[in-house]
């Protein structure tokens, strides 16, 4: 997104970006769009790249934590290493709803086929989506039952 800062004759921004691995253009933007109260799209592909990751990191962690101790092979977690993992996938937890709440919300209020959706969103569309994100770690039983290769095939499913 460096690209499209420079694009808007941003250049301070974008050199700005480049060097703090965009970091300084995801403040910027998060701030820009609080102040007006609408997130533009730059800021949107930040949140949906920031998601790819997000994904991938819970299902990585909850395959760590189901893993670690449990079969032959792979010790326990110390305690920092435990600590971290489950404030990783307490994170993801988090930011993948958000981000699914935020394209509901934008859906509801740009396509004009689903003004319905308007009184549909907030908690109960967030809740939603964290229901499903838990309901998809039975796939991570299907991982540990077919190892080694059960993690791709789950994600493989997950992203198709």
């Amino acid at each position: 997104t460096a690209v499209e800062e420079w694009k808007e004759k941003n250049r301070k921004l974008a050199l700005l970006n480049v060097l703090t691995f965009g970091l300084a253009g995801y403040g910027y933007r998060s701030f820009h769009s609080l102040k007006q109260h609408n997130k533009d799209n730059v800021l949107f592909v930040y949140k949906v790249g920031e998601s790819i990751e997000s994904m991938d990191s819970l299902f990585v962690g909850i395959h760590q934590l189901a893993v670690s101790g449990n079969l032959v092979g792979y010790p326990a977690l110390p305690r920092i290493s435990l600590l971290l993992r489950w404030a990783s996938v307490a994170t993801s937890l988090l930011t993948l709803p958000v981000l699914a709440s935020d394209i509901h919300k934008k859906l509801a209020y740009t396509d004009t086929g689903r003004k319905h959706w308007r009184d549909q969103t907030g908690l109960p569309v967030f809740f939603f989506h964290q229901t499903e994100l838990c309901g998809s770690f039975v796939f991570i039983l299907v991982a540990l039952v077919y190892r080694p290769w059960g993690i791709v095939f789950v994600m493989g499913i997950i992203w198709s």
